[in-house]
């Protein structure tokens, strides 16, 4: 089967429609493509900047919590001693005022015995 020039050349420009078509339409869905990659790059780069400033962050608040339990630890053992004077003075004023009043005991005793005489 023979077919002729002008059949032949309908042909010849069919395809050439066709794949004109198909080459705007390649060319329209790169260009979609590449502005697919260049969103998704950008995101991803968005994400690996939260990312540091979100490390950084961490290291800030990881410095600070040990700054701070450190400081609670001497604030504890401050607490802990001033409880230990608080009771060793409470034990010294039972016991001054027992020699107080040992000595108003005897002065009073000696006061008595002097008034008798």
């Amino acid at each position: 089967m023979q077919l002729s020039l002008p059949v032949c050349l309908n042909h010849v420009r069919a395809v050439g429609v066709l794949t004109s078509g198909t080459g705007s339409e390649l060319e329209e869905a790169r260009k979609r493509f590449q502005e697919e990659i260049s969103s998704v790059q950008d995101l991803r780069l968005t994400i690996t900047s939260a990312l540091e400033r979100l490390r950084l962050e961490s290291d800030t608040l990881q410095r600070e919590d040990a700054s701070l339990r450190s400081r609670e630890e001497r604030m504890v053992a401050s607490f802990e001693r001033l409880k230990e004077k608080e009771a060793h003075y409470k034990e010294r004023g039972k016991k001054i005022s027992v020699v107080i009043y040992n000595h108003f005991s005897l002065m009073n005793l000696l006061n008595s015995s002097r008034c008798r005489r």
